[in-house]
């Protein structure tokens, strides 16, 4: 390895610009998994890091890389690895292609012996499987031979500061040891924070090609992704299934493939567990307001091209590019902005002061104020460019510049559906997103503000993307669920799924019990008209708002939490769980509920079996290992 350099001591000035054809020497990959799109604006953000420093980086997610570029990976000279991790330990699902071929048996333990890596992980420890996916893919790769030149490092969204303060320590870290390993050519310096990049994909106006794009809700439905085609939905039904008198609106989405060219109507096959993936699009007054601020009304609807290779896109772009539907489709300007977001708009601003203030979040010194600024009253990325009236973004820049517009994720909550020559409906539950923020400005989903819209036969855009909820195939196994608010929607799949086959198989029946837990009982009790009709449920109710009365035996009539429900009915949980090796389940919001369902489970344990921690500790991880104990959380 070359002598250590000390990185706090390079020298960096001004005057050292970006140089292609230094770059074009020293290559470096970048390949990350997400489902959300965090792994990949912290690849974004090590990229810029790393260009500086003069590499020539490229970023794909590493299913991308597996389709156009595996013949090349035992050439790769130094591959960094961002990942999250999916519920039960899974690597993402646009890394599953590349990650079943790194795990081929037949792969020599050298094959990648000629090349330097590290990893880091974006995890939460809630989860039983904090960091799993990254910590397998370590594994695999030193497996393989690859040899590590930095440490890995995981994030954790439960930590005080989320995993931004572990990205930027191990980020230090892999700038020091890249230099150690790839120094920099005699009199290069490293390019200043002051100087601007090019463009990551710049953007290329195509002229007297004017394509007017207002009001074309068709054109999201026409994606260029092939390897994962956008499918559309045809809309049978958008009931809201909470009270009106109630604050939150939950809407029961349904709705069936339309077969593009002919009026048969299918579906898919999929698995209780299984999400959808919903395209949306940004309003046409948000978009609006960002042209007529930037002065783009004549350009608008002039076609465009993106240059370089296009990574990162979930489903490709619309096929009718015009500068409007970029903005619209693909641009999520309503998104909270990050650090990687001002190391780059501070160069646009012609006012001096409004240059500082932008450069002063873009740096580490800066991130509490970033926090305040940014996070806190969550102001988005259009409200951020409009406020700072010097602001003018050279178009060019546009694409590299505001993140992706990325779809987001609905458990489905409709039974299972294996024979795709059948026409069937999928459902979806939805909390609608409406809030107010300490600056005292409403915001709205913006996926779910426009679910809120949709009308019968409109026409949506979606993909299904393949979980690994495992669900036991003896039907006589003992199903438990944890699961409140809309985390119902996953367990309604599989407690129908279960009703159906138990229809094909009486003579295997196992019980299923369900806790379920909401605000109160008359206003926002999901589907509670339709558990009497299945047969062998059990639904132990919480309502944490309704006021708790006395029963004759002087019980109370309901408890508040599904975590007080459990330890009420602590007895069902041994006998379902530990006697007769039932499954359990945990599905709602991250945070405290897990945790303390997780705490709950292992009190009763104790109590009602008299187990010590160590006993109870060893159940557990064999629950877990044996795909016993799962939780889908978000």
């Amino acid at each position: 390895m070359a002598e250590e350099i000390d990185f706090n001591k390079l020298s960096i000035t001004d005057e050292v610009v970006y140089d292609s054809s230094l770059a074009e020497s020293r290559p470096l990959l970048i390949l990350y998994g997400t489902e959300t799109g965090n792994a990949y604006d912290y690849a974004l953000l090590l990229a810029a890091t790393c260009s500086r420093l003069h590499f020539k980086v490229r970023i794909l997610s590493m299913d991308d890389y597996f389709l156009t570029s595996l013949n090349k990976l035992t050439t790769e000279k130094c591959i960094i690895f961002i990942t999250s991790t999916l519920g039960q330990g899974d690597l993402p699902n646009n890394c599953l292609r590349f990650w079943k071929f790194m795990r081929r048996r037949s792969l020599a333990s050298n094959l990648l012996a000629s090349t330097y890596f590290t990893t880091f992980g974006l995890g939460d420890s809630s989860y039983p499987h904090y960091n799993y996916a990254v910590k397998k893919l370590h594994i695999r790769l030193t497996q393989l031979g690859c040899q590590e030149f930095s440490p890995r490092a995981e994030g954790d969204e439960q930590s005080p500061d989320g995993v931004d303060a572990m990205f930027v320590e191990w980020e230090k870290t892999v700038r020091k040891n890249l230099l150690n390993l790839f120094p920099l050519p005699p009199g290069i310096k490293a390019i200043s924070e002051q100087i601007l990049l090019p463009p990551r994909n710049p953007i290329k106006l195509l002229e007297n090609e004017i394509i007017p794009t207002v009001g074309k809700s068709d054109i999201t439905l026409s994606r260029s992704d092939k390897t994962m085609p956008v499918l559309t939905g045809r809309v049978l039904l958008n009931n809201r299934i909470t009270d009106k008198s109630h604050f939150q609106d939950v809407r029961n989405l349904r709705f069936e493939l339309v077969d593009e060219g002919s009026d048969s109507v299918k579906a898919p096959a999929y698995s209780p567990g299984d999400t959808i993936a919903l395209y949306p699009s940004n309003t046409d007054m948000d978009v609006d307001a960002l042209i007529q601020h930037q002065g783009w009304a004549d350009l608008a609807d002039t076609r465009v091209a993106i240059e370089g290779d296009i990574t990162g896109a979930p489903g490709g772009l619309v096929t009718t590019l015009t500068v409007r539907s970029l903005i619209k489709y693909h641009l999520d300007i309503m998104s909270i902005p990050r650090r990687s977001f001002f190391s780059q708009i501070w160069h646009f601003a012609s006012d001096e002061r409004e240059r500082e203030r932008l450069q002063e979040f873009s740096t580490l010194e800066g991130l509490e104020d970033l926090y305040d600024y940014a996070n806190r009253p969550r102001r988005s990325i259009l409200e951020v460019i409009t406020e700072f009236s010097s602001l003018r973004i050279p178009l060019e820049f546009l694409f590299s510049l505001i993140p992706f517009l990325r779809p987001r994720l609905y458990s489905i909550a409709s039974p299972e559906h294996t024979d795709s020559t059948t026409p069937v409906s999928l459902e979806l539950v939805i909390a609608i997103v409406k809030y107010k923020t300490i600056i005292r400005r409403i915001r709205r989903g913006i996926t779910t503000n426009w679910i809120s819209t949709l009308a019968n036969n409109d026409l949506i855009p979606f993909t299904i993307h393949k979980t690994t909820l495992p669900v036991p195939k003896d039907h006589s196994v003992p199903l438990v669920m944890v699961a409140p608010g809309t985390g119902i929607a996953p367990m309604r799949s599989l407690i129908l799924t279960r009703h159906q086959e138990d229809k094909l198989h009486p003579t295997e029946k196992g019980s299923l019990t369900l806790f379920f837990g909401c605000r109160f009982k008359d206003k926002d009790y999901l589907f509670s008209d339709e558990w009497p009709r299945v047969h062998g449920l059990t639904v132990l109710e919480s309502f944490s708002r309704d006021p708790i009365l006395r029963t004759e035996n002087e019980l109370p009539s309901h408890t508040k939490y599904v975590q007080d429900s459990m330890y009420r009915y602590r007895d069902i949980l041994v006998q379902k769980l530990v006697h007769e090796n039932g499954v359990f389940y945990i599905c709602g919001s991250a945070g405290k509920m897990p945790r303390e369902v997780r705490i709950t489970l292992i009190e009763s344990i104790k109590e009602v079996l008299d187990w010590d921690d160590e006993k109870v500790g060893v159940w557990l991880k064999d629950m877990e290992k044996k795909n016993r104990y799962l939780q889908e959380v978000w």
